[in-house]
């Protein structure tokens, strides 16, 4: 500091933006581990019990998983507008080139995706969705990431269409009652090839999440990133969210249903394991559906059809199909004939 307690013009200066205090020099800086805190690990201890015996309070079950996930893992990416794209003003007008992990939205794809998307519209009281939303993709990409690796999305994710030919054209007007000049996008993506990568889901080959969010002008759009050669990503756009559909395995999760669902996925990340519960290994599993006609026996028969991997006829169902081999987001979009909603 300089003399009799003046601050000069490029003296460095620290600001404690918790307590609002301003010192002078250059303080370090730690980063917080919240696990240090005693009251963070008793809470974190709370959440783990009521977690575990599926005891988590209604309304609040997406909240207490993010509390969670920051806890252990560290804070994800705010839902914002990329940088890149602010500066955009114009609506898109038209249809965008073919991507190569989906299929092409029509006009009667996209009206048809948008009527069934209300019917599962969010009340306003129902804030809670917002974070069984977020919690659920963070978890998916976090789990595949670390199995599969970086830059490999194609191999598990994929957008099911551009969400820039999804912005419905009356704004401010019709069911979906926006504010002002603002419009609805629906947006659609796909985690597939699940029970090959991930050994807790083995009854779960795909997840499909479908959203409509209000965007307040064209910066806040949700639009596809075709810059990397493997595949399209999602680049992040507003997170007002006005519907939510989530699918697993072509069957819908009605809303009321959507906490306790959620809350099922969650927890066989930590506490319960498929493999674990039946004392059979995934290989056994495995190996037996690759003879094709596979001779089963009584308790492994008895369990791949209570998980859905065979009919009752011990035909390979779909899902055990794909247990054996992965498709790539290029294989989906040339089979779709529909997005499937």
């Amino acid at each position: 500091m300089a003399p009799h307690g003046k601050i000069c013009e490029g003296d460095p200066l620290t600001i404690d933006g918790t307590a609002g205090i301003v010192y002078a020099g250059s303080a370090g800086v730690e980063t917080p581990v919240p696990l240090q805190n005693d009251r963070l690990r008793l809470l974190l201890r709370v959440i783990d019990a009521l977690s575990a015996q599926d005891e988590l309070p209604g309304g609040h079950v997406g909240k207490t998983w993010q509390i969670r996930d920051i806890m252990l893992h560290g804070s994800s990416a705010q839902h914002r507008p990329d940088r890149e794209h602010r500066q955009i003003k114009h609506w898109p007008v038209g249809v965008g080139r073919a991507g190569k992990g989906f299929s092409a939205l029509g006009p009667t794809e996209q009206r048809q995706l948008s009527e069934e998307l209300l019917s599962f519209r969010l009340d306003r009281g129902r804030t809670d969705d917002f974070w069984i939303w977020k919690g659920l993709r963070d978890s998916l990409l976090r789990l595949l990431l670390k199995n599969v690796g970086l830059g490999r999305h194609p191999e598990f994710w994929r957008p099911l269409f551009d969400p820039c030919q999804a912005v419905l054209d009356k704004p401010g007007s019709g069911a979906w009652e926006c504010r002002n000049e603002a419009r609805v996008q629906l947006v659609g993506e796909e985690f597939f090839s699940l029970n090959y990568h991930v050994p807790e889901l083995i009854d779960i080959a795909a997840i499909r999440i479908y959203w409509a969010v209000e965007c307040e002008n064209a910066s806040e759009l949700w639009r596809i990133d075709r810059t990397n050669p493997a595949g399209e990503k999602l680049l992040q756009g507003a997170a007002n969210m006005k519907a939510l559909k989530i699918v697993i395995n072509d069957a819908p999760v009605s809303p009321g249903l959507l906490p306790t669902v959620y809350n099922s996925l969650r927890r066989r990340e930590y506490f319960w394991n498929w493999y674990s519960a039946n004392e059979i290994f995934r290989r056994e599993i495995v190996h037996t559906l690759m003879k094709r006609r596979p001779v089963f026996s009584p308790r492994i028969r008895r369990l791949t059809e209570r998980a859905g991997l065979i009919s009752k006829g011990g035909i390979i169902t779909a899902l055990g199909e794909s247990l054996l081999r992965p498709s790539t987001a290029s294989e989906r979009a040339r089979a779709s004939t529909r997005i499937g909603w």
